[in-house]
């Protein structure tokens, strides 16, 4: 029997763009992988990253929001900083729900993916950009969250300044 594989790549992203706090966001073009792989016993591989490497590990917290990570083995490698600004926590949430979604093919709407996801992080700005790309607003409609993604212009430019303190 051959174990079954998947590669998740999500974007950073920066919320809380002008006015739009907790509402509006735009992907980075920093990545958070995740590779999940059956293997008959758990564990969490994350070379040059301070992330906790067991079961409090936020990936697979959010991979095991949807299905048991018992026989799962993580791979994580990030250009996102941590505790950056940079929705490395929402990357995180994203690419451990997607990961669950692909390997057990469970085929959810990306509407249920970002309501998971926000429900994980506290609020959809982040998450819907790391989800959907691209320059996002969002929020909570009737109990339901709405997202409408944005394409940003080719020609347009991040600039990013991360203090040291």
């Amino acid at each position: 029997m051959t174990a079954r594989r998947r590669l998740v790549r999500v974007p950073a992203s920066s919320a809380n763009l002008g006015p739009g706090y907790d509402v509006l966001a735009a992907a980075l073009s920093l990545y958070l992988e995740v590779e999940v792989e059956e293997t008959g016993s758990f564990s969490v591989e994350a070379k040059g990253l301070d992330v906790p490497l067991d079961r409090s590990n936020l990936c697979v917290r959010a991979f095991e929001w949807l299905r048991p990570a018992d026989e799962i083995a993580f791979r994580i490698r990030s250009e996102v900083p941590l505790a950056a600004g940079l929705g490395s926590s929402a990357a995180a949430i994203v690419a451990g729900l997607l990961a669950a979604d692909h390997l057990y093919e469970l085929a959810l709407e990306l509407s249920d993916v970002l309501s998971h996801a926000t429900e994980i992080e506290g609020h959809p700005d982040n998450v819907a950009a790391a989800l959907l790309g691209g320059f996002v607003v969002s929020a909570n409609i009737d109990h339901r969250i709405e997202a409408i993604r944005f394409d940003v212009p080719r020609d347009l430019r991040t600039v990013l300044f991360i203090p040291d303190v």
